[in-house]
């Protein structure tokens, strides 16, 4: 991650890889940076953490939500309390179910779509 700043705007560079166990396909991302919180992972280490609002794409909807970026090698880390409340009351989680919405193909990340 590397803050910067552009028109006066403080903003963030990070780097995502969109496909699990899948390193060699990164995009490049930035955006402006809305906070930075104490933030206690699941083992109670806290850390500050750069906060961004983005747009949560899950099926056909779209929502809008903060997110709070760290370095490890997780991609979203979806049962933090910040992704369960931006969810609560439109989704339930099914542990037992995957792809529910569909799967898209690898090949749009190395098209570039």
């Amino acid at each position: 991650m590397e803050p910067f700043e552009e028109d006066g705007i403080a903003k963030i560079r990070f780097e995502i890889h969109p496909l699990q166990k899948q390193t060699g396909i990164v995009l490049a991302c930035q955006a402006p940076i809305a906070d930075r919180r104490m933030v206690s992972d699941s083992g109670g280490y806290k850390e500050m953490r750069y906060v961004i609002n983005t747009i949560l794409v899950l099926g056909t909807v779209r929502t809008r939500v903060e997110m709070t970026l760290t370095g490890r090698g997780y991609r979203v880390v979806s049962d933090a309390p910040g992704a369960r409340s931006a969810i609560a009351g439109s989704y339930c989680v099914d542990p037992a179910a995957a792809y529910l919405a569909g799967r898209k193909s690898p090949t749009i990340y190395k098209e570039g779509r």
